[in-house]
C-alpha cells in the first residue's frame, strides 16, 4: 500500500497548478509483473512441448532471438518494430510461417490466460480510482495492448491507446515519437502528461525526450 500512496502523492504533485493533464501508462512490466508471467509461460511451454524436444528447442530459440532483436532495434533510435520479425527469421533460419506462428501463440495468445495472475494491484487500483477523476488516461506500449487491457479489467478506463506498431508511429521506445503522438491523441501537450513505466532506459528516456515528466515504478 505504501507504493500506492507514493504514486498518489507524485500524481497530486504533478497535477498541482495544471488546468488540464493526463497520465500515460506503459503496459508490459508496469500494469503486470512481466517476470512472473515469463516464469508461468516457461512452465506452460515445458509442459506442452516436453515430449517434442526439437519443437521445444525451436520455440525457445525463436523467443530468445525475438527478444534480443527487439533490444537491438531499440538501440537504433527511431527504428521501426517491423524489422523484429524479419530479423528473427533471418537469425534463426526458420521459415516465416514457423516464426510468426510461434510469436503469435507465445506472445499474443497464450499470455492472456495468465494476465490476472500477474497484475500489479496497486497500479490497477490507481487506474480504476482515477477513471472518474478529472484526468485523461492513456496507454503507450511497444506491443498491441487492447487485449491485455481487457484481461486486466482496465480497457474501459483509457480514452487513448497507442502502440509503437501503429501506422503513424512505427518507432520503438525510447524514440520520443510514440510519446508525442499519444499526447496529441489525448489532446494534451507533452508537458501536461506524466508517463508511468518500469524501465528507465526505455520509458524514462523516451518520455523525457518527448518533453514529458515520468515516474518509474519498481519491479517488485
Amino acid at each position: 500500500m505504501s507504493e500506492l500512496l507514493e504514486l498518489e502523492r507524485r500524481i497530486e504533485t504533478f497535477k498541482a497548478g495544471k488546468e488540464k493533464c493526463g497520465l500515460l501508462f506503459d503496459v508490459d512490466g508496469t500494469l503486470y509483473r512481466q517476470d512472473i508471467l515469463r516464469i508461468l509461460m516457461l512452465v506452460r511451454m515445458l509442459k506442452a512441448l516436453v515430449r517434442n524436444p526439437f519443437k521445444l528447442y525451436r520455440t525457445i530459440k525463436i523467443i530468445s532471438v525475438y527478444r534480443k532483436e527487439m533490444e537491438l532495434l531499440r538501440s537504433k533510435n527511431g527504428a521501426s518494430p517491423e524489422g523484429q520479425i524479419a530479423n528473427t527469421i533471418r537469425a534463426t533460419g526458420y521459415s516465416g510461417d514457423v516464426v510468426k506462428e510461434c510469436i503469435d501463440f507465445w506472445f499474443k495468445q497464450e499470455p492472456l490466460k495468465y494476465m490476472k495472475l500477474c497484475l500489479r494491484k496497486n497500479i490497477i487500483k490507481l487506474i480504476k480510482d482515477r477513471e472518474k477523476a478529472p484526468m485523461l488516461l492513456g496507454v503507450y506500449s511497444d506491443y498491441p495492448a487492447a487485449d491485455k487491457l481487457k484481461e486486466l479489467g482496465v480497457y474501459q478506463c483509457f480514452n487513448t491507446i497507442v502502440c509503437s506498431q501503429d501506422e503513424d508511429v512505427k518507432a520503438l521506445k525510447p524514440s520520443p515519437k510514440g510519446f508525442m503522438i499519444a499526447a496529441e491523441r489525448m489532446g494534451l501537450r507533452p508537458d501536461q502528461v506524466l508517463y508511468i513505466g518500469d524501465r528507465y532506459e526505455v520509458d524514462a528516456v523516451g518520455a523525457r525526450n518527448a518533453g514529458m515528466q515520468f515516474l518509474i515504478v519498481s519491479g517488485k
